[in-house]
């Protein structure tokens, strides 16, 4: 009895680090793979002892796994820096979705009392942001950077990141969790500190998952629309009432549209340089632009294979962010463009694969009329915020951003396949 006691007290110990990341990466992306390096290990060690192979042996698990295979192989036959060999261990992903799905079996169920508790932290989130707006301080005294809110994140931007990140998430916790008050309040803040971030990709997301939850998700259409109305009111409020230390909107939209349209040209005639008043379109922005057509070039060096995980930095370093096509950076900033120049069109057939495997199971989700497709759909709009080709992204093979992608997954998984068999 005792030893069940015990048992019971570390599932828990666990569920709790898997609903609580958004806190640990608030602490710090090194903090949050500690905590989950012991969750893996936790997960298979009983998988093993407890025999439950039946989740190594689905499909779903073995292709991620074939995956994590061919990355190994391209990393040792097409990577000559030492530190790419670290994508050899790119399994150690696989093996964090199969500890949640186990973790996730034995007791989800209890998620009650840490989902208060991580309601509690978004709260505080919030209005640390709004401090920090209408101050240009937060609590820490970290200061506004360039008219955005970064909060407890200090000088990394990636507020509006994180939060776009796990809204389906926080969704799916937070709507099934009837001891919750005011959550149409809680959303509209969540929201509005999105526009805050000034990170418009984040904005972009954003708004289309908004579109997504009200045209597939009726259950929480209700919720969607009374937040929305209070994030407009905040807008209002900041534009006529009580402004901020600068106007978000003037970032998300002006300065995207100033940055994707560009009117001014020099042109040099004889030697001299003259401007001419002309309008020249970019993907997003001329940096952006510029990045792809890298990529492209990339992509027509090593068409099949690509040049290797963070091969893209690679090149770049050889030529000391020189290139003579496009221009440099660590990353193409582009989703579907890095796996295509970095694991070549073998890398695509995966992506293509992977995609549609999730739009069939999506496909047949909206054929049934069960309350419980509420997860199912918001796990599924998880995946395509990660993986959505549309919009800029940040780098595949960063560490954090492979944490949260497979994170993603072992939901995924859970809801979409394992919880409906159980």
């Amino acid at each position: 009895m005792e030893k069940f006691k015990n048992s019971t007290n570390i599932q828990f110990l666990f569920l709790s680090i898997i609903f609580l990341l958004p806190i640990l990466i608030t602490l710090g992306t090194a903090v949050a793979e500690v905590f989950l390096f012991f969750l893996t290990f936790y997960g298979v060690y009983k998988i093993v002892t407890e025999k439950k192979f039946y989740l190594i042996k689905n499909k779903e698990i073995i292709f991620l796994f074939i995956f994590s295979f061919y990355i190994a192989i391209n990393s040792i036959f097409n990577n000559v820096n030492v530190d790419k060999y670290s994508s050899i261990f790119f399994f150690r992903h696989v093996f964090l979705v199969i500890s949640i799905i186990y973790i996730f079996e034995k007791c989800y169920q209890d998620h009650q009392k840490i989902t208060q508790f991580l309601y509690l932290f978004f709260i505080i989130l919030f209005t640390d942001s709004l401090i920090q707006f209408f101050l240009g301080k937060n609590v820490l005294g970290y200061e506004t950077i360039n008219n955005r809110v970064s909060s407890f994140f200090g000088d990394d931007l990636i507020l509006g990141s994180f939060l776009i990140s796990f809204l389906p998430i926080i969704l799916i916790f937070v709507s099934s969790n009837k001891k919750l008050l005011c959550k149409d309040i809680f959303f509209g803040f969540y929201f509005f500190t999105i526009l805050l971030s000034g990170e418009r990709r984040a904005f972009i997301i954003f708004l289309l998952s908004i579109l997504f939850i009200i045209i597939f998700s009726k259950e929480i259409r209700k919720l969607i629309f009374k937040s929305l109305t209070i994030f407009i009111s905040l807008i209002l409020i900041n534009s006529f009432i009580i402004k901020g230390t600068f106007d978000p909107l003037n970032r998300i939209f002006i300065k995207t549209y100033n940055e994707t349209i560009n009117f001014y040209k020099k042109v040099e005639i004889n030697n001299d340089i003259i401007s001419e008043n002309k309008r020249k379109i970019f993907i997003f922005s001329y940096e952006h632009t510029e990045h792809y057509r890298l990529a492209i070039h990339l992509i027509k060096q090593k068409p099949i294979f690509g040049h290797g995980p963070k091969g893209f930095r690679d090149y770049c370093r050889g030529v000391k962010y020189d290139s003579e096509f496009g221009m440099c950076t660590t990353h193409p900033h582009h989703l579907l463009l890095q796996i295509i120049a970095e694991l070549g069109m073998v890398g695509l057939i995966f992506y293509l694969v992977a995609a549609f495997y999730v739009i069939k199971n999506f496909i047949n989700l909206l054929k049934t009329n069960n309350r419980n497709n509420i997860p199912k759909i918001l796990t599924t709009l998880v995946l395509i915020n990660i993986f959505i080709p549309l919009v800029p992204s940040g780098n595949f093979f960063n560490n954090g951003n492979l944490m949260l992608c497979f994170y993603s997954v072992g939901l995924y998984l859970y809801f979409n396949k394992f919880n409906v068999r159980n």
